[in-house]
C-alpha cells in the first residue's frame, strides 16, 4: 500500500519523517521503499496579464508574478487573469526534460506553465493545471504538495490499516502525541432510498444516500496529484471524492447515477446467465458465486468489486445513490479470483472492513460532494462486539517480562480498546475495525507491539539439548552444493500441474485438488518432470538450447487414506555440455553422460552400488531405464518421449532422471576419514568374451565381490564386437586399479587375486578370458564410465 506522508502528518502533526520509518517496521508494517515525487524549481504564480503573441498566432504571452515577476509564453487556451497555475523554472527536470529559457521570435519564455501531462497523471491535456484560488503566488511546489510516498507491506489480517487514519491510529498509539482524526459523525437525515438484502450473511451493513443537485467536473489538482500518487487514475470529481475518501477512512464507497436505476436497490446473487458490463467496457458473465447490486432491470454493480457501465457517473449526472457497505469477505474474495479483477476496493473488502464505518464514510463523502443530501437508508445486523478475557499475568509470561496491569491497560486504551477489570482478569472490547483480535495470544501480541519488542531483552533459551540440522536437510544441502558445483541451476517449480500434463508425461491418476486455483492447476504432480520441461519449453523459446537445470521438491503419490508425500531430485540436460572452444571439438549431452552425474550424485551420499535396469517408462524413448539401490526402485532415468517435446515445441534430444530423496536417505552414511595411501596402486587390465545379452554392470559387480578389499576401482576402458568375436557374444575390457594401505602388493599377489577375479566372472558369466591385448583402435571408448 502507498501512504503519503504529508498526508499523515495531516493527522498527526508532530510526526517525522525519519520517526515515522523507525516506527513503522516496529508495528508490524514493513517499508519497501521511500519515493520521492517532488519537483524542484517548480512555483506557484498568479496571471497578471494575457496578451497574444505579436508574431505567432495561437500563443499568448503571460505576465506572471511568483517569487518576482516572470513572462512565458504558452499556447495553453484555458487561461484567465488571476489564474494560479504552476512555473517550471528554468533548470527544472520535467520528463527528463531540462527546462530553460526559450526565445520565441523575439519574446523570451522564461519557463513552462505545466500540464497534468508533463506530471504524467493523464497521457493528453486539453490545458494547464489551474490551481486552488487560496493557494499563494511564489510557493515552492514541494512545499505545496504530497512528494514522500511511502510503500508499506500491509499483512492480510491488518485490513483496519489499508488507509491513512488506519496507520495514524497505530502510529499515535505509540507517539501518544498530538492526533488529530477526521471528524467522522452519523447523518441525519429522512429515510430512503428504497433498499433490500436478501441474505445478511452476504451483507451485514448496506448504507445509502441520496444526494441531489451534484456538479461533476474535474477535481482539484491537489486531490488528482493524491490520488496519482497512491495508484488510482482521476476520473472526475465526484469518483475522485469516493476514491478519496476510501484512502482517507479505508472505506469503499460506490456512486450510482440515480436517474439510470430502475425501481429501487437489491443487494443479492446474481442468477446463472446473467451478464453485466463493468466500468473497464469488459462483458462479464455471472453466475450464483457472484453477489451483485441489482435494479429492477438487472446487476449495475459486483458488490464489492467493481460497478456497472449502466449506472456510471458522467458529467450530465445530477443525482446519486452514495453506497458505502460492508460485504462478506469470502464472498469479495470468490469474486475478484474468479473474475480476475483486482481493484482496490475488491482488495479492502477481502480483508475486512470496519463494520462501524459505512455511515461515517457516507457522511463524509457527503461533506465533500457539491450536492443535497436529501435521505439516507441504513441496513444492518446487530453488532456484537467481540470481547476478550484474559489474566494480565500471563501477558508477562508470553513476553517474558514483567508488565504491571496499568501499562497494559494503557497501552490497550490507546489502540481504542475498552478494558474492565472483572473478578482479578481483565476484559478487553476490541474494537469494531480489529477483526483480528479473537484470543488472549492476539492481546499479548498487541501489547508487545505497542511496548516495544526492541525493549524486551533477549535471554538464551535453556534447552535440554542442542539443535541439529536433520538428516535430510544435510543431503538436500549437500546436493544442492554438489549440483551448483558441476553447474547445475536450481528451479523453484510450482507444485499443481494440469490433468493434460498427467496424460501427457503417463505419469498416473495424479491427486486431484478439490478448490483449485484455476483450470492449469488441477493435481498435484506424481513426476518432476512436467514441473523441469516447462522451464525447459521457456528457455527453448528464449533460445537457450543448452540447458543444465535441477529441481527439489515434492511429490504426490495418490494412497488411501491420504496421498503420500515423497521429496525428489529432477535433473534435466540437453544441448552442449560446455561452450564451444578452439581447443577442441564440442561435446553434446547424451544418456552417459547424465548417468555419470547420478553415479558421482550416489558416491557423496552412499556407499552402495547404483543400479541402472532396463525399464520401458511411458515418457521415454531409446534409453528408459529404472534406478535401482539396495535391491529397490529409487527412481528413473532416461530419453525424453520426442512426442513430449514436440508438445513443447522441442526438436532436440534432452535427458532426465528423478530420485525419491527418502529412499537414498535410509541409505545414506556419513563420510569416515581414510589415510592417504603410502603405497603404490597395481593396475591390471581384464578382457572377457560375454554374451551380449550380460550387463557390464553386474560383470563390475561381480568384480567388486571377487576383489575385495585391495580392489579401489574397476572401470570398463572397451567394448568390441566384430572380427575375431563370435556372433552374439562381446567383448568387454576393464581395468582394475589395486590399493594397499599396508603393505607393496607383490606379482605372485597380484596374481592370485587377477586370476581369484578372472576364474569367478568365467564361472559366473560363462565368460572367457581374452589372453591378448585388446586393440584399441577398433573399439568404443566410454571415457571410463559404467555402462
Amino acid at each position: 500500500m502507498r501512504l503519503s506522508f504529508e498526508w499523515l502528518k495531516e493527522l498527526l502533526p508532530d510526526l517525522s519523517l525519519d520517526q515515522t520509518l523507525d516506527l513503522l517496521p516496529r508495528l508490524g508494517f514493513g517499508v519497501e521503499e521511500v519515493i520521492d515525487v517532488g519537483i524542484d524549481r517548480v512555483i506557484s504564480a498568479r496571471i497578471k496579464k494575457i496578451t497574444p503573441h505579436p508574431r505567432r498566432e495561437g500563443l499568448l504571452v503571460l505576465e506572471l508574478r511568483a517569487d518576482q515577476d516572470y513572462r512565458v509564453v504558452t499556447g495553453a487556451k484555458n487561461l484567465s487573469p488571476d489564474d494560479n497555475v504552476l512555473l517550471a523554472l528554468p533548470g527544472a527536470l520535467i520528463k527528463g526534460r531540462e527546462i530553460g529559457v526559450e526565445d520565441f521570435d523575439g519574446i523570451k519564455s522564461e519557463g513552462m506553465l505545466l500540464s497534468e501531462a508533463e506530471l504524467g497523471i493523464v497521457d493528453e491535456a486539453e490545458g494547464v493545471i489551474r490551481l486552488p484560488p487560496k493557494v499563494e503566488p511564489g510557493q515552492w511546489f514541494n512545499d505545496l504538495f504530497d512528494t514522500k510516498i511511502i510503500d508499506l507491506e500491509i499483512t492480510p489480517n491488518r485490513g483496519d490499516c489499508e488507509s491513512i487514519l488506519g496507520i495514524s491510529r497505530e502510529l499515535a498509539a505509540v507517539t501518544r502525541g498530538n492526533f488529530s482524526p477526521p471528524k467522522l459523525r452519523p447523518p441525519r437525515l429522512k429515510s430512503g432510498p428504497r433498499i433490500g438484502i436478501e441474505d445478511p450473511d452476504d451483507c451485514p451493513r448496506y448504507t445509502g444516500m441520496v444526494i441531489e443537485g451534484v456538479e461533476v467536473g474535474d477535481s482539484p489538482f491537489p486531490i488528482k496529484w493524491r490520488l496519482f500518487h497512491h495508484g488510482i487514475r482521476p476520473i472526475n470529481s465526484l469518483v475522485d471524492i469516493t476514491n478519496y475518501v476510501m484512502l482517507l477512512l479505508g472505506q469503499p464507497l460506490h456512486a450510482f447515477d440515480l436517474d439510470r436505476i430502475r425501481g429501487g436497490i437489491r443487494v443479492r446473487r446474481a442468477r446463472d446467465g446473467e451478464e453485466i458490463v463493468t466500468l473497464d467496457r469488459t462483458r462479464i458473465g455471472l453466475n450464483r458465486e457472484h453477489l451483485i447490486i441489482a435494479d429492477r432491470e438487472g446487476p449495475v454493480a459486483i458488490a464489492g468489486v467493481i460497478g456497472g457501465m449502466k449506472a456510471e457517473i458522467d458529467r450530465s449526472t445530477r443525482r446519486i445513490l452514495l453506497e458505502s457497505a460492508t460485504f462478506n469477505p469470502e464472498v469479495v474474495r470468490r469474486a475478484t479470483r474468479g473474475l480476475l479483477i483486482d481493484t482496490q476496493s475488491g482488495r479492502r473488502f477481502e480483508r475486512g472492513c470496519d463494520f462501524a464505518m459505512p455511515p461515517l464514510a457516507a457522511e463524509y463523502a457527503q461533506r465533500m460532494i457539491k450536492g443535497r443530501p436529501e435521505s439516507f437508508t441504513d441496513l444492518k445486523v446487530p453488532l456484537r462486539r467481540k470481547r476478550v478475557s484474559f489474566d494480565p499475568k500471563r501477558i508477562g509470561r508470553y513476553l517474558g517480562i514483567p508488565i504491571k496491569k496499568r501499562e497494559i491497560t494503557t497501552i490497550l486504551s490507546a489502540l481504542n480498546f475498552r478494558v474492565r477489570e472483572v473478578n482479578h482478569r481483565l476484559v478487553a472490547t476490541v474494537p469494531s475495525y480489529r477483526r483480528d483480535i479473537d484470543s488472549e495470544c492476539d492481546i499479548a501480541e498487541e501489547v508487545a507491539r505497542i511496548y516495544g519488542y526492541d525493549r524486551i531483552p533477549s535471554r538464551l533459551s535453556r534447552g535440554a539439548q542442542v539443535g541439529t540440522i536433520p538428516q535430510e536437510l544435510r543431503m538436500i544441502r549437500r546436493l544442492r552444493s554438489i549440483l551448483i558445483g558441476l553447474g547445475f541451476y536450481e528451479c523453484r517449480c510450482f507444485t499443481p500441474i494440469s490433468k493434460d500434463a498427467l496424460e501427457t508425461f503417463g505419469i498416473g491418476p495424479g491427486v486431484v485438488i478439490k478448490n483449485p486455483l484455476n483450470e492449469r492447476f488441477t493435481h498435484l504432480r506424481t513426476s518432476l518432470a512436467p514441473s523441469l520441461v516447462e522451464v525447459l519449453s521457456t528457455n527453448y523459446r528464449n533460445g537457450n538450447l543448452d540447458v543444465r537445470i535441477f529441481t527439489i521438491g515434492k511429490v504426490f503419490q495418490p494412497d488411501s487414506p491420504r496421498p503420500k508425500e515423497e521429496d525428489f531430485l529432477g535433473l534435466l540436460v540437453g544441448g552442449r555440455t560446455s561452450p564451444p572452444h578452439w581447443s577442441g571439438d564440442e561435446r553434446r549431452w547424451d544418456f552417459f553422460s547424465l548417468k555419470g552425474v547420478l553415479e558421482l550424485i550416489a558416491r557423496h551420499l552412499t556407499a552402495e552400488e547404483l543400479q541402472i535396469a532396463d525399464d520401458p517408462i511411458p515418457m521415454f524413448d531409446h534409453y528408459s531405464a529404472r534406478i535401482v539401490l539396495g535391491g529397490k526402485k529409487v527412481g528413473i532415468i532416461g530419453q525424453l518421449a520426442q512426442r513430449i517435446l514436440t508438445r513443447f515445441g522441442i526438436k532436440e534430444p534432452y535427458y532426465f532422471f528423478e530420485v525419491d530423496l527418502g529412499r537414498f536417505l535410509l541409505r545414506m552414511e556419513e563420510p569416515i576419514y581414510i589415510p592417504y595411501p603410502r603405497f603404490p596402486k597395481v593396475r591390471r587390465d581384464l578382457a572377457f568374451i560375454v554374451d551380449e545379452s550380460i550387463s557390464a554392470q553386474d560383470i563390475i559387480k561381480a568384480i567388486r565381490q571377487l576383489g575385495g578389499p585391495l580392489l579401489a576401482e574397476v572401470i570398463i576402458f572397451d567394448r568390441y564386437q566384430g572380427g575375431g568375436i563370435p556372433a552374439g557374444k562381446v567383448s568387454l575390457a576393464f581395468r582394475l586399479t589395486f590399493q594397499p594401505q599396508e603393505r607393496t602388493l607383490t606379482d605372485p599377489e597380484i596374481k592370485e587375486l587377477t586370476e581369484k577375479i578372472s576364474s569367478g566372472i568365467e564361472l559366473r558369466f560363462r565368460a572367457k578370458l581374452r589372453d591378448k591385448e585388446v586393440d584399441v583402435g577398433r573399439t568404443q571408448d566410454f571415457g571410463g564410465e559404467d555402462r
